[in-house]
């Protein structure tokens, strides 16, 4: 299957430049074909599942009347469903002025994300768990045809859909958590917003530079 993804893209290019507008299809079709190779070759890696993320301590605050403020070690992180990771449109091309571009939408979810955490709110607090879900992630792929070598442009999160906190073992300082939610929604949702653009462009990059593609 690898293989044929190889023998597929420079012919795939090469429809794209010079098929007219009608024929455009059959291209689109062959684009899918490999993007899906691409794709499923990466979700088979077994670093994704779960993926084990390094300690991470971040700080914040918020003054009403007073300035409150806290601290979140996060430890014993795990982030699990990267390789749910599929195509979910059709390719589409553009030419601009740096070469052929072939797009995609790409789907990853639903994602799991359990960590051990530390809080701290005005210097004291408590050991907890955190869980966040989140249902799916919508990224845009973006991949670029310069001097006939593919190259990856672009991956980037568009929209986090159905994401869900929650905190064990708070106890009496639940009512602190409610006052920041809004940053622990906005931590926890740039911790998986990174980890998705940041491992698997990594991945799906190595597989597009296997291809050694030069036409």
């Amino acid at each position: 299957m690898w293989k044929t993804a190889v023998m597929l893209l420079p012919l795939l290019l090469c429809l794209v430049v010079a098929a007219p507008a009608q024929n455009q299809s059959a291209a689109e079709q062959h684009a899918n074909e490999v993007f899906d190779q691409i794709l499923e070759s990466v979700s088979q890696s077994e670093t994704l599942d779960p993926l084990h993320l390094p300690e991470q301590v971040a700080g914040f605050d918020r003054t009403f009347l007073v300035r409150f403020h806290g601290e979140v070690r996060l430890y014993n992180t795990t982030l699990t469903g990267l390789s749910t990771v599929q195509r979910t449109g059709n390719c589409r091309f553009q030419m601009d002025d740096k070469g052929l571009d072939v797009l995609a939408d790409v789907g990853v979810g639903a994602l799991d994300l359990d960590s051990k955490a530390h809080v701290k709110f005005m210097g004291r607090g408590p050991t907890v768990d955190l869980h966040v879900h989140i249902d799916y992630v919508r990224v845009l792929l973006e991949a670029l045809q310069v001097d006939g070598v593919v190259q990856l442009r672009r991956f980037k999160v568009q929209e986090l859909l159905g994401f869900t906190l929650k905190i064990n073992g708070l106890g009496p300082l639940s009512y602190m958590f409610n006052f920041f939610s809004t940053y622990f929604t906005r931590l926890f949702k740039g911790i998986v917003r990174s980890r998705v653009e940041k491992i698997l462009s990594a991945q799906i990059e190595k597989k597009i530079r296997e291809l050694k593609l030069t036409f």
